[in-house]
């Protein structure tokens, strides 16, 4: 971890420490998992989303979901090519308080108002 006073716990001991498997690379994901968020530097989310869409691992990219409307097109075509799901999201998209106005659901995940 890091800020907030709190020491950087080595990968190792993290992992120890939630019952979770120590990775280097998100390039290790394939196979382990069925989706993935995508929240590194907006450049780089081409480059990171397309491997995880081509390992077969569905993803959640952060907004915006590239530097330019070539890039975007490179990931909804990669998603489409290897029959991945690609979504892109803020904060808001994935706070139950905005899935509804006035009882309407706004979100397709959710069938039920939260108010």
């Amino acid at each position: 971890m890091r800020g907030g006073g709190h020491r950087r716990r080595p990968r190792r001991e993290s992992a120890s420490l939630y019952q979770a498997q120590a990775l280097t690379g998100y390039r290790e994901l394939a196979g382990l998992v069925d989706a993935a968020i995508v929240a590194v530097p907006t450049t780089s989310h081409e480059s990171v989303a397309g491997a995880l869409l081509e390992a077969g691992i569905d993803v959640l990219v952060e907004k915006p979901i590239a530097p330019d409307m070539a890039a975007a097109g490179r990931l909804v075509e990669s998603a489409a090519r290897h029959g991945r799901i690609s979504k892109w999201a803020t904060w808001s998209a994935t706070t139950p308080r905005w899935w509804s106005w006035n009882g309407a659901p706004l979100c397709p995940c959710s069938s039920k108002s939260t108010g």
